[in-house]
């Protein structure tokens, strides 16, 4: 058994560098309701991850963040007032679309 989606729901959290790097498993999609910085490179080349949903209360997204996700091409952003935003986050990826 894989994990394949992950939901940080409604509270404050902070998803530290590389939290997910790497990861190997079939994970699709992201969920982040939460108020939340999301660390340097924390999903850096997570290779089967789709759709990432971000919450009105995401504060930043740290440098590199979802780079090298070569199937990432949805992302949807809830937020009113934009997250700080590092370099680099949606590089090397297949992104297509971008919602806000």
């Amino acid at each position: 058994m894989y994990l394949k989606s992950i939901n940080f729901p409604s509270c404050s959290v902070k998803i530290g560098e590389e939290a997910f790097a790497r990861c190997d498993w079939k994970l699709t999609d992201v969920v982040i309701d939460a108020k939340a910085e999301i660390g340097k490179s924390a999903f850096d080349r997570c290779d089967k991850l789709k759709t990432i949903t971000l919450g009105k209360e995401v504060v930043s997204i740290g440098n590199s963040a979802f780079s090298n996700c070569d199937d990432l091409t949805t992302v949807t952003s809830k937020a009113t007032t934009p997250p700080t935003a590092g370099t680099n986050i949606f590089t090397t990826t297949a992104l297509t679309d971008i919602f806000v």
